[in-house]
């Protein structure tokens, strides 16, 4: 099976589930964050629609992480620089929303961008993601929360 297609890149994925989904995306080719398509493969609750992103939690949260926001943009850019004026800040009102109706108190905003051999994602449709650590984690002293870029995962 092909690993990569239009929209996703399997290369990328962290394996079980994951796995299994994307070769679904794959063999239909379709994009997995486009608003016609995300409850169809996404099957996290979209908290927030607004004019230009989906605010949603991850389906597949990093290790060692207490909240792990998705901010999905509705329409389909793989580059911040196709980003329109209103997008870019309809995103930080998104952030905004997160931080006020989630206590969103503290964390790390990541947004891979670009060809996906470096950016490490498997979505290429831009997306955000915004990183709140389990400080209560017992493995958090020796495992923060990775956030991986580039090369392949596999």
């Amino acid at each position: 099976m092909k690993t990569k297609n239009n929209f996703v890149d399997l290369r990328n994925s962290r394996g079980g589930d994951q796995d299994e989904v994307m070769k679904k995306i794959i063999e239909a080719n379709e994009d997995p964050f486009s608003p016609e398509n995300i409850k169809k493969y996404h099957k996290q609750p979209v908290l927030l629609d607004s004019e230009g992103w989906i605010v949603t939690l991850s389906q597949y949260p990093y290790q060692n992480t207490k909240q792990h926001f998705l901010l999905i943009s509705k329409r389909y850019v793989e580059q911040m620089s196709e980003l329109q004026q209103e997008e870019i800040l309809d995103l930080f009102k998104c952030f905004t929303w997160l931080k006020e109706n989630h206590r969103v108190e503290g964390g790390a905003l990541g947004m891979r961008f670009g060809d996906t051999i470096l950016s490490g994602a498997t979505v290429k449709r831009l997306h955000a993601h915004i990183i709140v650590p389990d400080t209560t984690s017992k493995s958090y002293e020796k495992d923060r929360v990775k956030f991986f870029i580039g090369g392949n995962k596999k």
